[in-house]
């Protein structure tokens, strides 16, 4: 009878998944609402990264991910922290305080979206979401 009145496990904010807590694949990416000014210059900015993509293509850009190619991952081009200047991610911009980067491990293969905030109001100081980059 001890063993049948046991505590339920406390619930959690967040529904688990198959022995997984929260996976990327699992929230829709939100597109937020802007007038039509600033639209024009997300669409822009976009635009003008494609065109600058095409110029300047990397000719082994994967090399080193995962010990790919024989190479150190090190090695690799992406490998290391990138501080984000442009996103359009909802969940990046939602405070004005927000600095976003992106920290690419290519030993372990994950891509780890990275939101700090920078102001004193709050006790939430930023998250981490990591991707697997398989």
């Amino acid at each position: 009878a001890a063993a049948a009145a046991a505590a339920a496990p406390k619930k959690r904010w967040y529904q688990r998944r198959k022995g997984n807590a929260l996976k990327a694949e699992s929230y829709a990416s939100v597109e937020t609402q802007v007038d039509d000014a600033s639209a024009a210059q997300r669409d822009a900015v976009i635009s003008s990264l494609e065109e600058l993509a095409k110029l300047s293509p990397p000719e082994t850009p994967l090399d080193g991910w995962q010990g790919r190619g024989g190479v150190s991952p090190s090695s690799c081009g992406l490998d290391g922290r990138w501080k984000l200047r442009f996103t359009n991610a909802a969940d990046a911009r939602f405070r004005s305080d927000a600095e976003t980067s992106q920290i690419i491990d290519a030993d372990k293969g994950l891509f780890v979206n990275a939101v700090d905030f920078t102001g004193a109001s709050g006790k939430l100081k930023g998250f981490r979401v990591e991707v697997d980059g398989d």
